[in-house]
């Protein structure tokens, strides 16, 4: 009887992961798209001087409040964007897994309550890049595994953890130059949205 149970789960582990591979490669052009709007975005800020990057978050600044929806799209550097790509592209995929509409509205409240923390609690610098989303995604994908309680949710957790794990680093002020602030409340938002969008 043990040994059937095993099978079964087995069985059902080897199928999760299948549709799992099938859904990911799927939405890969989705995600290519979003990642390439990013890319056009730093080379025209490039070309401008980085003069878009003024448009980032200012904390506690009227003219900063644009940025709260404006930052996530601008970076420092194409090294920058290339470090946030490699991640994002996984995450935001497996965002897309939970369906287009949870992955859409989570992205909403993550920028929102991430970026309106990081307003009014930030450092006086100007904020910006797309960490705090993609901490947002990795703290939504971790809690939605404890609420779904799927195979399916804790599967894409685990991967998460498995490698990921050292984003946990990104939440502690190591140095100057990273916004520590934008992770940890892009974190903290991403949690939240899980709750907001039960």
């Amino acid at each position: 009887m043990i040994f059937s149970d095993k099978v079964i789960l087995m069985e059902s582990l080897a199928n999760t992961l299948n549709i799992l591979m099938q859904a990911f490669l799927s939405n890969m052009g989705l995600v290519f798209a979003c990642i390439g709007s990013l890319w056009l975005i730093q080379i025209l800020n490039k070309l401008s001087g980085y003069r878009l990057n003024h448009l980032g978050i200012w904390p506690r600044h009227p003219s900063g409040l644009a940025g709260i929806f404006i930052a996530p799209f601008l970076h420092g550097s194409f090294e920058h964007l290339f470090l946030n790509s490699m991640v994002l592209s996984v995450l935001l995929n497996f965002m897309l897994l939970l369906g287009l509409h949870t992955c859409l509205m989570a992205t909403i409240w993550i920028i929102t309550l991430g970026g309106g923390l990081l307003w009014l609690l930030g450092r006086p610098a100007i904020h910006i890049g797309a960490s705090g989303l993609i901490m947002g995604y990795w703290g939504f994908l971790l809690v939605s595994a404890y609420h779904l309680g799927s195979m399916f949710s804790i599967l894409i957790a685990l991967m998460c953890l498995y490698f990921f794990s050292s984003l946990i680093f990104n939440l502690f002020p190591i140095d100057k130059v990273s916004s520590w602030e934008g992770h940890l409340f892009g974190f903290i938002a991403g949690i939240l949205a899980v709750y907001l969008l039960r």
